[in-house]
């Protein structure tokens, strides 16, 4: 979710970090506390900035996880510098397997901070499934967001299939068949067919917010997947 932060992983952290060394990255041009010091004007801006990071960081190639419009920064890193990726986690990325249905697009209307809070929430609260802001920290944090920040990077470019192809990335991919932001169907279908290692999942039950949903599920998942890649790259 394009307003979202690192605290919608609050469900996941936890059970990663007994395990692995986690760096969680706030998107540059989304609240949080990166601080942004020149434009990002298109998708190799958006490859450029994490990439940046993530060799700054020092980690030699990494495991990068993403979730929703961060499942779509990822892909769009390893699709423009594939070096510092040791693997990408998708979990119900949006605009990579799947184009933004119209009612997602009017829907986002809805967002902007002009819109009023109840027709905001509402939007809110369908597009994860029925969570009610109110009721939910996060929520509350992205519905703040929403009215709060303003948004300063440009909309995601959808990856054609050839793009998907070179994709040699070990690549798990986690898709919502209950999800609103694509057909989770066809999402994972164009997952399985096209990229060339990839470990693909449909979750049938699972809205967008499966991280929270299906937490216990998710971690798990996660783990073993990336326990997986470590094992063939030490053969």
């Amino acid at each position: 979710m394009r307003p979202g932060s690192t605290t919608m992983w609050e469900s996941n952290i936890a059970a990663w970090t007994a395990q692995r060394t986690v760096h969680a990255v706030e998107i540059l041009g989304k609240a949080g506390l990166s601080v942004q010091g020149r434009p990002i004007r298109d998708a190799d801006d958006q490859a450029a900035w994490l990439a940046a990071t993530l060799r700054g960081l020092e980690l030699g190639p990494a495991h990068v996880l993403g979730v929703s419009s961060g499942g779509w920064l990822v892909v769009n890193l390893a699709l423009h510098d594939p070096d510092p990726v040791a693997s990408l986690s998708l979990i119900d990325p949006a605009c990579v397997f799947g184009r933004f249905p119209l009612k997602i697009v009017v829907a986002s209307l809805a967002t902007l901070p002009a819109a009023p809070k109840f027709l905001r929430n509402r939007t809110l609260r369908w597009i994860s499934g029925g969570v009610a802001v109110d009721d939910e920290p996060i929520a509350r944090v992205i519905a703040s967001a929403m009215t709060e920040f303003r948004l300063a990077v440009p909309a995601p470019t959808y990856p054609g299939d050839d793009e998907l192809r070179a994709l040699r990335v070990p690549t798990l991919a986690l898709i919502a068949g209950r999800s609103e932001i694509h057909d989770g169907r066809k999402a994972f279908e164009r997952a399985r067919s096209l990229l060339p290692d990839v470990r693909a999942e449909l979750w049938p039950e699972a809205t967008h917010s499966v991280t929270g949903q299906f937490s216990d599920e998710v971690n798990a998942v996660v783990l073993d997947f990336l326990r997986r890649v470590d094992d063939r790259r030490s053969e």
